[in-house]
């Protein structure tokens, strides 16, 4: 009950908390008032989400590049794989310990 308690409150607070993404003047406060900090961290906050969504379409389109096939044959050679199917196929914690 506690947990959703915390997920709502916590989803509520990030929905009330989004900001536009316009830039604001913020030479129309004194530099030493808390409006004018408060105005820049929004400006930086817009800035950061901006530079974050152009981030992240460039990783996407990485990803999309990179063939599956290459990165699987890789995976297949590797010794995690072996790791992991040893871990898969043993019925006890002792048979994982087991060397081979």
């Amino acid at each position: 009950m506690k947990n959703l308690l915390f997920i709502i409150t916590f989803s509520l607070f990030i929905l009330n908390n989004l900001y536009s993404e316009e830039v604001i003047d913020c030479n129309q406060f004194d530099k030493l008032s808390a409006k004018f900090l408060e105005c820049k961290a929004q400006n930086l906050k817009s800035d950061l989400n901006k530079s974050q969504a152009k981030a992240k379409e460039n990783i996407k389109s990485k990803i999309k590049t990179l063939d599956s096939s290459k990165v699987k044959k890789k995976f297949d050679k590797s010794k995690l794989k072996k790791i992991l199917v040893k871990i898969k196929n043993s019925k006890t914690g002792s048979e994982i310990l087991k060397k081979e």
